[in-house]
């Protein structure tokens, strides 16, 4: 009898690690996809930052354009 416990602890105890061993993987896993998504998001949100900002400075020189246009024909 004291050798089925010893037995069946046995069994137990490397199932616990089995999971164990699953279970960090897994999160692991999940750990390192996260960290993949918010890299690929950042990137991708400094790109549109950057583009923004480049739109934003072509339509000023067109607004400072057409003022300047507006200006020449008010004075002449």
């Amino acid at each position: 009898m004291d050798n089925s416990y010893k037995n069946l602890n046995e069994k137990f105890d490397n199932s616990l690690q089995s999971w164990q061993s699953h279970l960090e993987v897994s999160m692991q896993r999940s750990v390192n996809s996260q960290l993949s998504f918010f890299q690929e998001a950042d990137t991708s949100m400094s790109r549109v930052c950057g583009r923004l900002l480049q739109t934003a400075e072509v339509l000023r020189a067109a607004l400072d354009n057409h003022q300047f246009i507006n200006g020449r024909s008010n004075h002449g």
